[in-house]
């Protein structure tokens, strides 16, 4: 995320998550939760790549609360 690889990968508990009930959930698939390191940035990039589709990349907006 943002050119920053992640710090951290654990497998996803189906029951606390609630997996089954995503719309991407597929039974015979593997979940993780990844941590990447804290930033302060307002966008975050994140890129997926393979040999076969290439880059893919999302950009995500954090609203940052400002009273």
């Amino acid at each position: 995320m943002n050119g920053e690889n992640w710090t951290k990968a654990i497998k996803a508990n189906n029951k606390i998550l609630n997996l089954p009930n995503y719309p991407f959930y597929n039974k015979w698939m593997k979940y993780y939760k990844v941590y990447f390191p804290k930033t302060t940035d307002a966008t975050m990039k994140i890129t997926y790549s393979n040999d076969t589709d290439g880059n893919v990349s999302l950009l995500i907006k954090k609203e940052i609360y400002k009273p």
